[in-house]
């Protein structure tokens, strides 16, 4: 009758214990939930884990995961997310939210936000002024949110002219197919530069600028020159930090390339694409596109 006795007070203080004491599901689900100071109420963006429910892209299985969690948490489904990230946003009670984040398919729930657009330049380039609104007549303002600040834009085209003021030491050289420092001796690669991220004619005036030379003083280059480029490329930093990289090739495309150059078949990245220009039917093939790019004007 003792043994009975002590059996059940020792079941009753592990009980008492376990139900006093934070759980490791409870921790988890609290560490998944992300916060925002400017939260839109009810509102949700649901990040998945790749481990879990698979690749990105086109045959990502994420809106069906979306669904189905949406559906089992009783939130309104809005928007699906599967190539950048896979994914979801839905608005829901918090704590269903709280709810959906202990699901160990889910990375983690971020509370949507407000985005407000807080920089304003006055009177700037036409250009600039003409993209940030769709209608006219044109507002005499360029409004932008983001600079750029932390992405380095690789520009492929005649190399940079450093030291120009409208870069502020942001702008550097850093491969020269032919054998130089990369210095622009053309001026068409410094065009392209300060329409990406000149401070005064730059859409993102922040950004890191950074010249590849294939083109020489006349705008010429080589085929060869390609295969170099996509070697070191391949090799560089830029393929490995790929979210915080946009290659832009300023002229019309470098139609001359073979197609396992533009194909990455031969290096590290294989099947990963480097583009040149914007010009129509020019550049090489669209395969794949790791890359956000920034078209200079061809």
């Amino acid at each position: 009758m003792k043994k009975v006795c002590a059996l059940l007070i020792f079941v009753g203080l592990c009980a008492a214990a376990f139900i006093s004491s934070p759980t490791a599901t409870s921790q988890g689900r609290n560490d998944k939930l992300r916060k925002n100071k400017n939260k839109i109420e009810n509102n949700y963006i649901v990040v998945l884990d790749d481990q879990w429910v698979g690749e990105k892209g086109k045959f990502s299985i994420s809106p069906y995961i979306a669904a189905e969690m949406s559906a089992m948490h009783k939130g309104q489904l809005k928007h699906v997310f599967q190539h950048a990230i896979n994914g979801f946003a839905v608005e829901m009670t918090p704590e269903e939210a709280e709810a959906l984040s202990n699901d160990y398919r889910v990375e983690y729930v971020e509370e949507d936000g407000v985005v407000t657009a807080d920089v304003t330049q006055n009177n700037p380039p036409w250009g600039l002024d003409r993209i940030d609104q769709r209608n006219r007549p044109l507002s005499a303002t360029y409004t932008y949110n983001f600079t750029g600040s932390g992405v380095r834009a690789y520009v492929i085209d005649t190399g940079i002219r450093t030291t120009h003021t409208q870069f502020g030491g942001r702008a550097s050289n850093v491969f020269d197919a032919f054998g130089g420092n990369g210095a622009d001796c053309n001026g068409h690669g410094t065009h392209v530069s300060g329409t990406i991220g000149g401070s005064t004619y730059g859409v993102a005036k922040s950004a890191l600028l950074r010249g590849v030379r294939v083109l020489d003083c006349n705008g010429s280059g080589s085929t060869s020159g390609c295969s170099v480029l996509h070697r070191w490329y391949h090799e560089g930093d830029c393929i490995h930090e790929l979210p915080q990289c946009v290659e832009s090739g300023g002229r019309g495309g470098f139609g001359g390339c073979p197609e396992h150059v533009g194909a990455g078949t031969d290096g590290p990245g294989a099947g990963q694409e480097l583009s040149g220009g914007a010009g129509p039917g020019q550049g090489l093939p669209r395969r794949a596109r790791p890359l956000r790019r920034a078209a200079g004007p061809g």
